[in-house]
């Protein structure tokens, strides 16, 4: 299943093609493709390319910006809606939309990988929260059983 190996590797490797927090606007983009909504401010900015959202906070409107994190939005994956997943993730992993994804699934995978997936208190109710012991990337999963998001520190 694309989803579950796309899902997976972002989980275990903490990255999104390759891509980590640590990168910035530009070398984001040259990964993911120039088509995304962008929100800014003096300090803040984080870009929507569709299915992965990237932050970064900066000092001063002069200095450099810094990556914070960056998510996932596994459960825009529903819909079918087209143009949603970025064409470097598609062309890698194949179609992404349409479908689901089970955390019972996402878990199986990521331990045939190594490294764990823990629970995490989370004051949300409705969902629980689980960390990666290697890369330290999230899991939000709702009650149901099915993936929110992902995201990496």
């Amino acid at each position: 299943m694309a989803l579950l190996a796309f899902a997976a590797d972002v989980v275990t490797e903490g990255t999104v093609l390759g891509a980590d927090r640590t990168r910035t606007p530009d070398e984001v983009t040259r990964v993911l493709g120039p088509d995304f909504g962008e929100n800014r401010r003096d300090d803040v900015m984080w870009r929507d390319y569709g299915l992965v959202e990237f932050f970064w906070e900066r000092r001063s409107r002069h200095a450099p910006w810094t990556g914070t994190h960056f998510s996932v939005q596994v459960h825009r994956l529903d819909r079918a809606d087209p143009g949603l997943v970025e064409e470097a993730i598609e062309k890698r992993y194949g179609v992404l939309t349409g479908a689901r994804l089970r955390f019972d699934d996402l878990r199986a995978s990521v331990d045939g990988r190594g490294g764990a997936l823990r629970e995490v208190p989370e004051a949300s109710p409705g969902c629980r929260v689980y960390r990666h012991s290697g890369s330290q990337a999230s899991v939000v999963v709702m009650d149901d059983g099915y993936v929110w998001s992902i995201s990496a520190p």
